[in-house]
């Protein structure tokens, strides 16, 4: 199959309580969101998400992290609904293409095409939506579409894969992007110093998990600091420089 007959079966959807102007914002571009990191970062520090994420052919509904809680979108106000040619037609292109995490820089502009619906039954809302517009409902998860067999699966990833060359991006999770890797870093290197001065116990477990903690910390702001060279986006290096600077990293 020819790669724009492949996109023309790709509906990129969000789950989101905020449209601003027409426009979907990275969270970093959103004043007043507020940050829930402790000093010495300000209180409204939006963050260090530069992207706007989607999931193709599927609402994204919750995510359990195993350990830090789960994650809901079903909840969200609205659920937006963009076919992918659209957004390149409009000269929008995805830094990444994964069936569950699409993504692009800054903010995404709504196309003419675009499709919103709000709340109750959200999540059926969208399942019947993506069908009324032409394309394929697809099941899926944090990892991506469910497959019906290893063929299926293999097949498609290769599909993307052969997007994604062609547009110029990569075609994996987020986490395995240097976005991902970089957010990974930013949160590490401030959630953690911000953690420091709560730690006034003289056990030895205690000491020895502060003494790992700190290793973390140094491990990480070096990553930080071999990514800043590699990052694409001027505002990402100013602020990976800030969170160093902010820790005490030079």
């Amino acid at each position: 199959m020819k790669t724009a007959d492949l996109l023309k079966r790709l509906v990129c959807i969000r789950l989101t309580d905020e449209i601003y102007a027409g426009k979907l914002k990275a969270v970093r571009y959103i004043k007043d969101r507020r940050s829930s990191l402790t000093l010495p970062f300000p209180q409204d520090d939006p963050g260090s998400r530069f992207t706007v994420h989607f999931s193709l052919n599927y609402p994204y509904e919750m995510y359990d992290s195993r350990g830090f809680g789960v994650f809901r979108w079903d909840h969200k106000k609205t659920a937006v609904l963009i076919p992918l040619e659209s957004l390149l037609r409009s000269g929008q292109n995805p830094l990444n293409i994964h069936s569950a995490d699409t993504f692009f820089l800054r903010e995404v502009t709504l196309p003419d095409d675009a499709v919103v619906l709000e709340q109750p039954d959200l999540i059926q809302k969208v399942k019947d939506e993506t069908e009324r517009m032409g394309f394929e409902v697809r099941s899926g998860n944090i990892r991506g579409w469910r497959y019906q067999s290893v063929i299926e699966q293999r097949k498609t990833r290769r599909e993307f894969q052969r997007i994604a060359k062609e547009l110029g991006v990569t075609s994996t999770y987020h986490i395995r992007t240097i976005f991902g890797r970089f957010e990974s870093c930013v949160s590490i290197v401030k959630d953690y110093w911000s953690c420091f001065d709560h730690w006034q116990s003289n056990e030895p477990k205690v000491v020895r998990y502060y003494r790992d903690l700190q290793n973390n910390l140094r491990e990480r702001a070096n990553e930080l600091k071999e990514l800043i060279p590699k990052l694409p986006d001027d505002a990402m290096k100013k602020y990976a420089l800030h969170v160093l600077k902010s820790a005490g990293f030079k």
